[in-house]
């Protein structure tokens, strides 16, 4: 199966969770750009939370709208805007906003790309792929606490951004998922999606599958005890 490089994103996240722990430092020392206080610094940490409990609806609504790789792409954009803003911005409001917006688009990503892992792998190799992108975030922790407190304030924006950039570059290309597409009364998308990742086999029952799949979700309703039961 062709690996959709879908985790990309999470790197960069991972690099916007551990952000505070170098840069708060920083911020609050005499060499930082932007006068702050040690209070106001550490809300920089609340602000990324706030975002990603706000992004819930956002999250939902375009991941069934527009699907799971537009929702990625989006949230890639966000994110590369976040990283310029706070590479260039000159007050912490700025970065107050731009962390907010990270904390959206994080929360989009890390409901989006295991969706459409999960849509497109094969069973077999389904799980370990899904959980690339936990390793993936935990990567980017570790890039920043080893650029942060070395490099100059931009550096760490700068990798941030190309990651972004890498994604939105190299995803852009891939298809949406068959199962999404099938969802959306698309089946020969759907088809040309699934032969994408599948070039040597017979897609014709796995499309039957993901089709009666499809079927069973929309004639069963959601209950409240699914969620505790199920």
């Amino acid at each position: 199966m062709r690996y959709p490089g879908s985790t990309l994103f999470a790197v960069s996240n991972g690099m916007t969770v551990g952000w505070t722990a170098p840069m708060i430092p920083y911020l609050i020392s005499e060499k930082s750009h932007i006068k702050t206080t040690k209070q106001k610094a550490e809300q920089l940490e609340s602000a990324l939370l706030i975002g990603a409990f706000c992004g819930l609806p956002t999250t939902i609504f375009f991941t069934q709208k527009i699907g799971r790789k537009r929702s990625l792409l989006l949230a890639s954009l966000v994110v590369l805007i976040a990283w310029i803003a706070i590479a260039l911005g000159d007050s912490l409001i700025y970065i107050y906003v731009a962390r907010f917006f990270s904390g959206m688009a994080g929360n989009m990503a890390f409901v989006a790309a295991p969706m459409y892992i999960a849509e497109i792998a094969a069973q077999k190799i389904r799980g370990f792929l899904s959980s690339i992108i936990y390793l993936m975030m935990l990567t980017g922790c570790l890039i920043i606490y080893c650029v942060g407190p070395y490099f100059p304030y931009y550096t760490s924006s700068i990798i941030g951004g190309c990651l972004a950039i890498s994604e939105l570059a190299i995803f852009s290309f891939m298809p949406e998922s068959p199962y999404y597409l099938l969802y959306k009364n698309r089946p020969e998308e759907a088809k040309r999606s699934l032969q994408y990742f599948r070039p040597n086999a017979n897609t014709e029952k796995e499309i039957k599958d993901i089709s009666d799949a499809i079927t069973r979700q929309k004639s069963e309703r959601g209950r409240i005890k699914d969620l505790f039961c199920s």
